[in-house]
């Protein structure tokens, strides 16, 4: 069983126009929230939002930026933009609804090591459960969910009961902390969001046959660059 979190790709849908009137954000506020200066391209910062609170929906029919709604309609909803019937702006325009983005928070970016078949450019979100709304797994896509606090998760990662990939389990340890608020505030705060980029290199003698993922600042990692 891999532990992930919702997520996936960007798509052409989550750069229409129509977002800035159904999320409040100019392009400008919307690279602010994002709190770094955005190079010129693709995706915008809006797209990324969008995709990020497109991707939780369609996995777990949880709306962000949204209050408490009615569980049929996010479940019918759900089902015709994961389907491919509808696409998720016009189940939002629809309701008449207007989603609040700035609840989420980036906190890091991570890059597929080189020489990988297929590479990533991930950004990570961070944000509070909508009061009022409760998470349901995607037919087919999604085993099943559950609620974890960051340690425990980690811990069942260590011992082998679930497997997690490094960004996985870096973003678990910053997940840590008192209160959802208090954890939020502090990435915010302290978000370094220079992008992450793993290398690959053979297993020392003590690690056993193979490769090994180093990341920056572990033993190994520079010379897997030379």
């Amino acid at each position: 069983t891999a532990l992930v979190f919702p997520g996936g790709r960007i798509d052409e849908h989550d750069g229409h126009a129509a977002w800035e009137e159904l999320t409040g954000l100019s392009p400008a506020a919307a690279a602010e929230l994002l709190g770094s200066p955005w190079e010129d391209g693709r995706p915008s910062p809006l797209a990324l939002l969008v995709g990020a609170a497109r991707e939780v929906f369609e996995e777990s029919a949880i709306l962000l930026g949204a209050g408490d709604l009615d569980p049929a309609w996010r479940e019918e909803a759900r089902r015709r933009v994961h389907g491919g019937k509808a696409e998720f702006r016009d189940v939002i325009m629809e309701a008449g609804l207007r989603l609040d983005l700035s609840c989420l928070v980036y906190f890091a970016r991570w890059v597929t090591p080189e020489g990988a078949p297929r590479r990533y450019d991930t950004r990570f979100f961070a944000t509070a459960m909508p009061a009022g709304q409760e998470a349901s797994p995607a037919p087919v896509e999604v085993e099943r969910m559950e609620w974890l606090r960051p340690k425990p998760a980690l811990a069942a990662a260590e011992r082998g009961e679930v497997f997690a990939m490094p960004p996985t389990r870096v973003a678990l340890s910053v997940l840590e902390g008192p209160s959802v608020a208090a954890v939020l505030a502090r990435l915010a705060r302290e978000r370094n969001v220079e992008p992450i980029l793993p290398r690959i290199r053979l297993g020392a003698p003590a690690e056993g046959p193979g490769i090994v993922v180093a990341l920056p600042g572990e033993p190994g990692y520079e010379e897997a660059g030379s």
